[in-house]
């Protein structure tokens, strides 16, 4: 949902409102020099109306958007926690995770965690062995 032609337009007209002298011809929005009087301030208030009017009936639709959300979410929320789930989305049955999908990837991640230990443990390995030459040669 967006704002009609005409509140987009009211939005525009009061975007040139302004506290300059009016002028018919160089400043038709110009509140000052008798501004006032010719029809600037209150052509202002009804456009401010009308683009008021459209913003509260955007946010309104936007509040109700949600709404619909919160209540579907409260609603699957409460019937996880009372048990076998009678429908969330339309699907019926036990709240289950298949994990299948997971272990393939967990098992992966697993063997690489694995060979970064066994690299580590290799260049301690190492590590040790330099020292311990180092020491010999140099008397450390």
């Amino acid at each position: 949902m967006s704002l009609t032609p005409d509140e987009n337009a009211s939005g525009d007209r009061l975007l040139q409102v302004n506290d300059a002298p009016w002028d018919r011809l160089k400043n038709a929005f110009g509140l000052g020099r008798d501004g006032y009087s010719r029809g600037v301030f209150t052509g202002a208030l009804h456009d401010m109306v009308i683009f008021v009017r459209g913003a509260v009936s955007l946010i309104a639709a936007k509040v109700s958007a949600m709404e619909t959300i919160a209540t579907r979410f409260e609603a699957a929320v409460a019937a996880i926690q009372t048990g076998p789930v009678t429908s969330v989305n339309g699907q019926v049955g036990a709240v289950t995770v298949d994990t299948s999908l997971l272990e393939g990837a967990v098992d992966d991640k697993l063997a690489e965690v694995d060979t970064a230990l066994a690299d580590v443990a290799a260049a301690n390995a190492a590590i040790r062995t330099n020292a311990a030459a180092y020491s010999l040669a140099f008397g450390g």
